[in-house]
């Protein structure tokens, strides 16, 4: 017999794990065997063992009627649009931080570490701010 995970390859749901769980228990045998049993015998009932069968049929069933969930990968704008965002909360996060140094800090590698990088961000967020991106196929 293969080893590894026979519920990877059905993509058996959360209950129909606890049905094979039941059922295995009642057989006296873990659930990956009870699985892998019925894998190797092609999803054929044996021993009276139609609960494990029915089970793992109806979860293949149902799991492909389900139309297959799509996400649409952000445009160009959009992820410009997530950075320039992203680019001013750390630069608030930045200012915030210096403004929160206490006075003895002042002066200090930390504090100028971080005016640099608040100059640095600023000079970033503007440069990207100043940006005229194309949009592409004729919707300029």
């Amino acid at each position: 017999m293969s080893k590894g995970n026979p519920f990877l390859a059905l993509r058996v749901s959360p209950d129909t794990l606890a049905r094979l769980r039941v059922v295995s228990e009642q057989c006296g045998r873990a659930v990956s065997d009870t699985a892998r049993e019925a894998l190797v015998r092609g999803l054929q009932a044996e021993d009276g063992n139609t609960a494990v069968v029915s089970a793992l049929l109806d979860d293949r069933r149902r799991l492909a009627a389900q139309p297959a969930s799509r996400t649409r990968k952000p445009t160009r704008h959009q992820r410009a649009a997530a950075a320039t965002t992203e680019l001013r909360q750390l630069l608030d996060e930045y200012s915030d931080w210096l403004g929160s140094l206490p006075d003895f800090a002042e002066g200090t590698a930390t504090a100028a570490k971080l005016e640099a990088a608040i100059e640095a961000l600023e000079a970033a967020l503007e440069a990207l701010e100043e940006l005229d991106l194309p949009r592409g196929y004729g919707r300029d």
